[in-house]
């Protein structure tokens, strides 16, 4: 039956299980003959598919090829990457463009009037509402739920709540700890702070009380949100404040004088605003003080200040209010000296002196903005022209040139050789000298095939071949074709293509017909082998039954002839057999 056990000689009498071992060993080498035939099939199939994944990474890049996309590339270079940086598409324009950064962006920053000199203080607050306000009436509420805790407790439940737009923590100001709330992503508002408005990105919708101290503190926003400002072309002008300052001076600002009244003239383009400043004595901070007076009881956007300028004490005044004006200094060549927008309607006179404005020595002059000045609540700056991004990193001025880039083509090339040269590589291994394809004219004339495909390449040195087969890249060559005639690179490529891929893809059908047979008469001789080996095992078992019975078979005998002898002698015995 089938699973006993028959043991080699049992009795001693006879040695049967070498036998049955070299009966079995025999009858096992087709098995070992088929196992290695196998072995040697799947190590062609492992070869083969090394060059099959080599030939399809190959065609991959074929397939996925535009000749026209890589020859239109486009970038963007920045003359002062310290400044700012560009990056352009294919359809950006090949231009020279001046950018000016007139500012960067920068998140507004709050926060709370409550202070607390105990970061762990126990604290409490109200239900109250945060707003961020993402551009004019254009806002998101967030509601924060009454609690009591730590600070960061509190800071926690606003993150929580607010997280995507407003980022609570806590500041310390050197004495006490508060609250405060941070643009998240300055992109994500249009607006800058403007406290005389009383325009915040962040503010409350419902008043936030902690431990009965209300809202946040409005007056003195730890940082105010600005968007960046960049003026674009050679045409762009930013506006600036006129500066004047007095013909005379003193050497003393401690120096006591007396001067008459006046009447400061100030141009708006349209019209004159006129402040009228007081007679008085003092010191000259005091004449500057009388200036301002005027200035503020008129509401003309002027201030006055004294400067040490050119070896005295003078007084400057300066436009408070770019938009106030629209007028500008102006040279006047019929008088030698400039038309200003401030000026004296009714001259001043210091200890009998007249002091004018001196329009021979402008210190700033009033000017208008020119050209496009662009806006943006980020860093960011998207489409400044088709497909032109630029990036602000400091105040400053930069020239952003836009030209054909041809590093995808470069690129494109570098690939391709390396992708090719894998290939080589792997047929070179399979066909060498004791390799297992050695003399198999199927796998070495793949070289040559595709050699065929590279004669335009070869036209224009664009590639070099070794002894091997391999290409080598000639950078000079390519750069200067593509450079000089991109569109005959284009067709050199497109060629390439229209050869290179259905002979690709025709290589890797058979590659993979290849590996699909080598699978077939795998799994045939496994089944063979599988079935030759359930053969033998019963073969096995049958021949150690049949052994094992001789032997039961020749130990039966023995004991038989055994007793037959001791009859023998006994007989022997009884007939006087041992008589002397």
């Amino acid at each position: 039956m089938a699973g006993e056990i028959y043991l080699n000689n049992l009795t001693g009498k006879f040695e049967w299980g070498s036998i049955v071992d070299q009966i079995i060993r025999l009858k096992s080498i087709p098995i070992q003959r088929l196992s290695k035939e196998a072995e040697g099939i799947q190590l062609k199939q492992a070869s083969l598919s090394k060059l099959s994944d080599a030939v399809r990474v190959l065609k991959e890049l074929f397939s996925n090829l535009e000749p026209a996309s890589i020859t239109k590339g486009k970038k963007a270079i920045s003359s002062d990457e310290k400044v700012l940086t560009a990056s352009a598409k294919d359809n950006t324009p090949e231009i020279n463009l001046k950018i000016k950064v007139e500012q960067l962006a920068q998140k507004e920053i709050m926060l709370s009037r409550f202070s607390t000199n105990d970061i762990n203080a126990n604290i409490n607050w109200n239900d109250f509402s945060l707003r961020f306000a993402k551009n004019y009436g254009d806002y998101v509420t967030f509601n924060i739920q009454a609690g009591s805790g730590k600070l960061s407790d509190l800071v926690n439940r606003i993150n929580q709540t607010a997280g995507d737009y407003i980022q609570a923590s806590v500041y310390f100001d050197g004495n006490n700890y508060r609250l405060m709330l941070t643009e998240k992503n300055e992109a994500l508002s249009k607006l800058e702070t403007d406290t005389q408005t009383h325009t915040f990105v962040i503010s409350e919708a419902s008043a936030m009380n902690i431990n009965g101290v209300w809202g946040l503190d409005y007056t003195v926003p730890l940082q105010l949100a600005k968007n960046a400002k960049i003026g674009v072309g050679d045409n762009y002008q930013p506006p600036s404040k006129e500066v004047v300052t007095l013909t005379r001076g003193v050497n003393d600002p401690s120096t006591i004088i007396s001067w008459d009244s006046s009447i400061v003239a100030y141009f708006t383009g349209s019209n004159y605003l006129y402040a009228n400043v007081s007679a008085g004595y003092g010191t000259i901070y005091d004449m500057a003080g009388a200036f301002n007076n005027a200035f503020s009881a008129n509401g003309i956007p002027l201030y006055a200040k004294v400067v040490l300028y050119r070896d005295r004490y003078t007084i400057f005044i300066e436009e408070t209010d770019l938009n106030a004006s629209n007028a500008e200094t102006v040279f006047d060549p019929n008088y030698g000296w400039y038309r200003t927008v401030v000026s004296f309607a009714d001259f001043p006179y210091v200890n009998g002196e007249l002091w004018d404005i001196d329009r021979t020595d402008v210190i700033s002059f009033a000017k208008n903005q020119r050209g496009n000045l662009l806006e943006s609540p980020s860093n960011t700056f998207e489409n400044v022209i088709d497909g032109l991004t630029v990036t602000v990193k400091s105040l400053g001025e930069a020239k952003v040139e836009v030209q054909q880039d041809f590093s995808k083509a470069t690129n494109t090339l570098k690939d391709f050789v390396e992708k090719y040269n894998k290939v080589i590589e792997v047929v070179n291994q399979l066909t060498a000298k004791d390799a297992i394809f050695q003399g198999d004219y199927g796998i070495f004339g793949i070289k040559g095939q595709l050699t065929k495909t590279l004669d335009g390449m070869f036209a224009y040195d664009i590639l070099n071949i070794n002894e091997e087969g391999k290409i080598e890249l000639n950078s000079s060559a390519l750069s200067s074709l593509i450079q000089n005639d991109s569109e005959k690179f284009k067709q050199i490529l497109e060629d390439l293509k229209k050869d290179m891929l259905p002979y690709l893809s025709g290589l890797a059908s058979s590659l993979e017909r290849f590996n699909q047979d080598y699978s077939s008469r795998i799994e045939r001789i496994n089944a063979r082998v599988d079935y030759l080996k359930t053969q033998l095992i019963r073969e096995e078992e049958r021949l150690r039954l049949e052994y094992a019975k001789v032997e039961a078979f020749m130990n039966r005998a023995q004991e038989i002839m055994a007793r037959l002898q001791a009859f023998i002698v006994s007989l022997s015995e009884m007939q006087g057999g041992n008589r002397k």
